[in-house]
């Protein structure tokens, strides 16, 4: 593990180079070292170099290249944008037409008519990857020192970019001085250990995956497979190869992993007993997906909650029994602002609201000193982070913000229920009242679910309708169809 903070990227390699042939990664069944990995890192950074590239673009499903390019373009001192490999064509343009002169690398089957003919206007110099390892073993290998004077660390930029929701996609940069120190602290506070080894098949082009798996996997050193992308298959056949310790997915990813489970448990086909820390990305984790890993395989899921522009910035490993609370990391700071056009009738000792962040990884082009996050929650006085849902969720009753995840979570305390979805319902005289959607195994009454919720919360936050169904209705990644529901209860759909 990294002994001490390292200042540049020479550091790094030199740290790395510690692992040499004792470290490795998997990818398609072949095993790479760290050494090999400095190597193709060496590699790029001549072929940098060479072409006096000054940005870096690249569009690339999981592989050794990846890994590289990080650390390739890092030591040539230029600029680098991960991008998601699942963009097509038209979002790549997006991006390209508000980004700096670069060179693009992509997947071959991302190239189109138009893309080249943007590369051509912009004078952007594009690379189609079929095999990334190919790619790697046709570049020349010199031990020659580098002819470039090498940027200082804080002027060199990885910039990662958000979710282009509305059809924006926006790039958020950060310093290499940044990234190094995130990579030294984080190697402590995720849970990870160097003993483990790390499965990654969510993308290391997201800010996610490459903050949380692909940064502490370096410093610690840790053995890794790789996946191209995320395979339902692939997943469960190397837990079992490469005794995977450590896991990472998303929430729909777990549902998909926890199904297959229960199907192949009943031929006793399964051994997953090398797992022991499972961490969870995206939206906040359900409390049904946490009753199942501990079911099917007694595991805590930890969540890790980030943003693109901060990277992550807390983990539960210190609180596996709570759904809904995280710990914040130790340099990062949160306040709990007012919901503007929200009002809170009921005092108390919690202040809810917004929860908005500071992070030594402000991004370098972002001038604010706080983030909002769009999250509804509060905070204790051990800086752990409560999280009550996304603001847009929050139900207001005649002025009131009441969670549907704090409701949820003592519903599902209830024996008898099998699954449950708490939503506003819009009414002329509240606003909107509480609505449950309840899934279970005998009928049950709106008031015997408010006689056990009194034991747990405000009056005002009672259920005012419950509408019942044998399952709830699953989207295709399996999880409780939200908008079929509210469609359902605001009468727009007739589910049958």
């Amino acid at each position: 593990m990294l002994n001490e903070k390292i200042n540049d990227i020479d550091a790094l390699f030199c740290h790395l180079n510690t692992y040499g042939d004792n470290r490795h990664l998997i990818f398609q069944n072949k095993q790479y070292t760290f050494k090999q990995l400095l190597q193709y890192s060496e590699c790029i950074c001549q072929w940098i170099e060479k072409n006096a590239f000054q940005h870096i673009m690249f569009s690339l499903k999981n592989s050794p290249l990846n890994i590289a390019l990080y650390l390739g373009a890092w030591k040539a001192g230029v600029h680098l944008t991960p991008i998601n490999p699942r963009l097509i064509d038209h979002e790549l343009i997006e991006i390209l037409k508000r980004s700096p002169p670069c060179a693009l690398v992509l997947e071959h089957s991302q190239q189109s008519e138009k893309l080249d003919q943007l590369c051509h206007l912009l004078d952007t110099q594009f690379f189609s990857i079929t095999d990334p390892l190919e790619f790697l073993n046709t570049l020349p290998y010199s031990k020659s020192t580098s002819k470039l004077a090498i940027k200082a660390p804080e002027s060199v930029i990885t910039y990662h970019i958000s979710s282009g929701t509305g059809g924006i996609y926006k790039l958020h940069g950060h310093a290499l001085t940044q990234i190094f120190d995130y990579m030294y602290k984080r190697q402590f506070d995720l849970g990870l250990t160097a003993q483990d080894t790390l499965l990654i098949s969510l993308s290391i082009n997201h800010a996610y995956a490459f903050s949380y798996q692909l940064l502490p996997a370096l410093a610690l050193g840790l053995n890794m497979v790789i996946l191209p992308e995320f395979s339902l298959k692939e997943v469960i056949d190397n837990i079992q190869a490469h005794h995977i310790s450590a896991l990472a997915l998303l929430p729909t990813m777990y549902y998909f992993l926890f199904n297959e489970i229960e199907r192949l448990s009943i031929d006793n086909t399964l051994n997953l007993s090398s797992l022991r820390f499972l961490s969870v990305a995206g939206d906040q984790t359900h409390q049904s997906l946490m009753i199942k890993s501990k079911q099917l395989l007694g595991l805590s899921l930890s969540n890790g909650i980030g943003m693109t522009e901060l990277y992550g910035y807390s983990q539960n490993t210190t609180l596996p029994s709570a759904y809904n609370a995280v710990k914040v990391f130790d340099d990062v700071n949160v306040k709990i602002e007012p919901i503007k056009n929200h009002t809170e009738t009921e005092q108390s000792h919690k202040k809810t609201g917004e929860v908005w962040i500071q992070s030594p990884m402000q991004p370098v082009n972002d001038k604010r000193q706080w983030l909002p996050t769009g999250d509804f929650g509060f905070i204790d006085s051990d800086h752990n982070l409560y999280f009550l849902g996304r603001i847009k969720d929050i139900i207001i009753k005649g002025g009131s913000n009441i969670a549907p995840i704090e409701i949820e979570h003592y519903l599902y305390q209830m024996p008898e229920i099998r699954e449950v979805y708490v939503l506003g319902k819009k009414d002329k005289i509240w606003g909107e009242i509480v609505c449950a959607c309840i899934s279970a195994t005998k009928h049950i009454s709106k008031e015997e679910l408010n006689q056990h919720l009194s034991q747990f919360i405000s009056a005002y936050k009672m259920i005012d309708e419950i509408v019942l169904f044998d399952t709830l209705p699953k989207n295709v990644t399996g999880k409780i169809d939200r908008y079929r529901l509210r469609e359902h209860i605001h009468g727009n759909l007739i589910l049958g």
